[in-house]
């Protein structure tokens, strides 16, 4: 299965620019093609798959956080949630989001990216949000009553507490900036230094072109995180935007990954068909070239210290482009049709995303009297979450298009398998 499947033409590439699709078109045109029918692309399956299992996951590491921080295990499905989930994501969010950019016009670009993308944040700012902050404040600090803690001002800076003006919402904040650069991104991304850059990975034996592309995400992270300890962190400290602007300098480069994986098909392919001896050398190596310098950094404050745990930020850089490329090979394996599942899955990945952390917390505080022990909340709340949240997008959301609007950014119904569309050409 190739990477990208194209119609209406023949060996061409994934479009660079619009004179190109709009050359696709032409050339539609003059194969035969039906009058206003548009060349388009084959679905791409396994990144549906991806970008819609990296948001289910969040229920893992959210159920994770009903533990204070004291327990290794919950420590540990925090960190690796970390590690990759949302890297992962915003990488296949920038894929999706140059295509876009590229099969769009101004204006319908940017009517897209709000629709899909500011009405759901803006939606479940002001009603999810202040659910789930009083949810998360009741499990970690106690009883209280929703009226209470909604007018008596929501601590949103209390370190034990853990809720925050924007929650888990903060990513969708965070892709939103990103959309409103993407004209620019792609704009640097075209330069001749980047492309040359780009081209010159492309060329390399097939063994180095992913360590040579993970080594410099890594750079490009050590870049980002002093970019924001010497201008973000100044201005922002202990302001209700320091998390999320951190987190955008954080993952601006697997974003930019997403962008230049669609505008060189090069890229894309070293992401997704690097075999497997060369991912699984660079997550052993990667890794642990990770945890000895966070170990030399430890605790201390020392200048040697605080040197380690900068350069640290290259090695896992690198380790979490490893871990996508095992991702999204194991992706591509997976799903190459369509299925009622991954239509399900696809369909409420954003909605799920939105109401799954509210559902932990609420599903938490009423088996924790029985249960007590927070290690057997934990399965008992992965485990009935995911089907709660599947029956309210089926039945709740779904079949009325005010809800889908409000909570999927769409305005069209979909049915659980994806309708056969004509194809011009193969």
């Amino acid at each position: 299965m190739r990477p990208i499947a194209m119609v209406a033409g023949a060996g061409l590439q994934p479009w660079r620019s619009r004179q190109e699709w709009l050359a696709m078109e032409q050339n539609a045109a003059a194969d035969g093609a039906a009058p206003g029918v548009r060349p388009r692309l084959a679905r791409l399956y396994h990144l549906d798959a991806l970008r819609a299992s990296m948001m289910l996951m969040g229920v893992f590491g959210h159920a994770a956080a009903l533990d204070d921080g004291s327990d290794w295990f919950f420590n540990g499905i925090r960190g690796a949630s970390d590690l990759f989930r949302m890297a992962c994501f915003f990488v296949v969010a920038g894929f999706f989001s140059a295509m876009v950019w590229l099969r769009s016009d101004w204006l319908g670009y940017f009517r897209n990216r709000l629709r899909q993308l500011a009405v759901p944040l803006v939606a479940a700012l002001l009603l999810v949000v202040p659910v789930a902050n009083w949810l998360v404040w009741r499990w970690h600090e106690g009883p209280i009553d929703f009226k209470t803690f909604i007018l008596s001002g929501p601590p949103y800076f209390s370190a034990a507490a853990m809720i925050s003006w924007h929650s888990h919402m903060w990513f969708l904040a965070v892709l939103c900036v990103y959309s409103a650069l993407v004209p620019l991104l792609i704009a640097v991304l075209r330069l001749g230094l980047v492309q040359r850059m780009a081209g010159w990975v492309e060329r390399q034996p097939v063994v180095a072109r992913l360590w040579l592309l993970a080594a410099l995400v890594g750079l490009g992270q050590l870049a980002m995180r002093a970019a924001w300890h010497g201008l973000g962190l100044p201005l922002l400290e202990a302001t209700p935007l320091e998390f999320p602007v951190k987190s955008a300098f954080s993952y601006l480069p697997f974003f930019c990954v997403g962008l230049l994986a669609w505008l060189r098909p090069g890229i894309m392919a070293t992401l997704e068909r690097t075999a497997w001896a060369p991912i699984v050398a660079g997550v052993v190596l990667a890794g642990a070239a990770y945890w000895a310098l966070s170990g030399a950094a430890g605790e201390k404050a020392t200048t040697l210290a605080q040197l380690a745990q900068a350069v640290s930020w290259v090695p896992r850089g690198m380790l979490t482009v490893f871990i996508i490329a095992a991702l999204m090979r194991l992706a591509l394996y997976l799903f190459q049709r369509p299925s009622p599942l991954l239509r399900l899955g696809t369909n409420m990945a954003l909605s799920f995303y939105i109401f799954h952390l509210p559902a932990v917390y609420a599903v938490a505080l009423l088996v924790q009297p029985w249960l007590g022990s927070t290690r057997l909340v934990y399965p008992l709340v992965v485990l009935v979450v995911p089907p709660i949240m599947a029956l309210v997008h089926v039945l709740l959301i779904e079949p009325f298009a005010p809800m889908r609007l409000l909570w999927t950014g769409r305005t069209d119904a979909r049915t659980v398998m994806e309708p056969k569309q004509p194809v011009l050409a193969q």
